[in-house]
């Protein structure tokens, strides 16, 4: 499903008046019907409600009065509250307001700062505000009056309903200018915006209705746009089935390599999800160190050690490199996942950018591994034969773009789009609504999986997962975005059974089959 800015959504609205004949009035009657519409099934006994509906100087304002004039022919107790005087409303907008008056709906007029509490007085006797006063073009910050109206409204403990975002919400970036509404619910018109999706914003749309307004469907599903939100749609199509006369060969051989004896149990996490992913054979080399606890967690792999360094990381000696790319030519690797715990120093990043500036099999970097790309750069991306998946978290992307992390925050699509267009490689940008971008600048951005993944390990289990896909033969794009999707889900199933703050890795991992399951529409046998 596509995801647009708010400069994207102007452009698609002037192409349906401009191109199309589709005119202002029908797009704005439109919007306040379906809002209507969305608000009625969402309260079935809406006309027994009063209602309150705030609108603002501009076109938002309008769908607001629109909204009141079907409401109100139900049979609701409608109040209509305007940010500025009537006087200085225009065309289709000034029209709305007009039918309202002469239907006789009540409309209250802010003119000034004594009036913001009279309005809010009337709002403390309704029972659902509606939220029309700034659309998905807001691009300044709120204040005066709209500040002071907007905090007044949230402090008044009713249900809240935002046409198209709450107020005070950017459109295009998710910021809060100032302040926002906190809503219960939101109906935004033709596609969700970046500013729905993305934080803090997705912190204030409440249940979100995408309504039809009668956009030609082939100017939203232009190529031009190029931000989505992973559906469970798109990840189903990718999980294909599987012959019944298949052997282990058909789906891949993947090669896991991490671990040191501080962090011995993060190659294991992952090996375990790799284990989960469908991956025909799973490998894994870790420092001779922990190679029997590794082999006895894991005995559905095959587990090769490596020459340990003095304080038990993976040493970077020439035996040690020779051996894995010997490994991955000699086993037929199909991908390969690094970084797991291979502890951060020196040694395991030029350890890692060897391997990486020689491989020529698909490779899921992550953690430890990720210094790689931040230490020897120039080494690793002198492959042109590399393809490349890299997973940081928020501080990792810090360290290898030098940025603080509050301004890739306030970028995080733009940011990650120019690394892997720089780098020819995908960019998983993990955290809440984790952004996924390919070269090309097509992106992803993943709405599964809750606060119960902030805990250690849980990115080792999704490189072990997006390895698994990578071996089976799945781009790296379509590995990273189903990667991340099903490692979302099965954290969703999982804490429905198991309180978040208790959640394990080993919680997760157990749930993927269920979760692909469900994704795949393929019920499991045993179930």
């Amino acid at each position: 499903m596509k995801i647009l800015t708010a400069e994207q959504m102007q452009k698609i609205d002037q192409m349906a008046m401009n191109d199309y004949s589709i005119s202002e009035s029908i797009l704005m009657e439109n919007a306040g019907i379906k809002s209507a519409m969305a608000i009625c099934e969402t309260y079935p006994d809406i006309a027994q409600k009063n209602i309150l509906i705030v609108c603002g100087p501009g076109n938002n304002g309008g769908d607001g009065f629109v909204i009141a004039r079907h409401l109100h022919n139900l049979g609701t107790s409608v109040t209509v509250i305007t940010t500025q005087p009537s006087s200085k409303y225009k065309g289709v907008t000034a029209e709305n307001l007009q039918i309202l008056k002469k239907m006789n709906v009540l409309v209250f007029e802010i003119t000034s700062e004594s009036s913001i509490y009279e309005a809010l007085n009337m709002a403390n006797f309704s029972d659902i505000i509606i939220d029309a006063i700034f659309g998905t073009g807001l691009s300044k910050h709120v204040d005066g009056l709209y500040l002071a109206l907007i905090n007044g409204l949230n402090s008044i403990p009713v249900p809240k309903i935002a046409i198209d975002i709450p107020s005070g919400i950017n459109g295009t970036t998710g910021l809060v200018m100032g302040a926002a509404i906190k809503a219960a619910m939101t109906v935004t018109f033709a596609a969700p915006k970046i500013g729905h999706v993305l934080d803090p914003g997705s912190q204030y749309i409440g249940k979100i209705y995408v309504a039809d307004i009668s956009i030609p469907k082939n100017l939203l599903n232009s190529d031009e746009f190029k931000v989505n939100i992973t559906t469970e749609e798109y990840v189903k199509e990718r999980l294909r089935p599987r012959p019944e006369n298949s052997n282990k060969g058909d789906f891949g051989r993947v090669l896991l390599i991490g671990g040191s004896k501080l962090y011995s149990g993060a190659p294991k996490i992952a090996c375990n999800a790799l284990l989960k992913s469908g991956a025909g054979i799973s490998y894994m080399m870790v420092p001779d160190a922990i190679l029997q606890q590794a082999q006895a967690c894991n005995t559905d792999a095959i587990i090769v050690g490596l020459k340990t360094a003095e304080d038990g990381h993976i040493s970077d000696c020439d035996d040690n490199i020779r051996a894995v790319l010997n490994f991955i030519n000699k086993n037929k690797i199909t991908a390969v996942g690094i970084g797991m715990g291979l502890s951060d120093n020196n040694e395991t990043a030029n350890f890692t950018a060897e391997i990486l500036s020689k491989l020529e099999v698909p490779v899921c970097l992550d953690a430890d591994g990720l210094w790689a790309i931040t230490k020897y750069a120039k080494k690793v991306f002198a492959n042109k034969n590399l393809k490349m998946v890299i997973t940081p978290h928020l501080k990792e992307m810090s360290k290898i773009i030098n940025m603080d992390i509050t301004g890739i925050l306030l970028n995080r699509i733009s940011i990650c789009n120019d690394f892997s267009r720089d780098k020819k490689c995908v960019t998983l940008l993990k955290g809440h609504r984790s952004v996924i971008c390919d070269e090309t600048g097509t992106t992803f951005v993943n709405t599964s999986g809750n606060a119960a993944l902030a805990k250690g390990g849980m990115g080792d289990a999704l490189t072990g997962l997006i390895a698994g896909f990578l071996g089976q033969g799945m781009t790296l794009l379509n590995a990273a975005v189903c990667g991340s999707y099903v490692h979302g889900k099965a954290a969703d199933l999982a804490v429905s059974e198991i309180f978040e703050y208790s959640l394990t890795t080993a919680d997760i991992i157990n749930q993927l089959p269920q979760a692909m399951s469900l994704i795949s529409g393929k019920k499991a046998k045993n179930s």
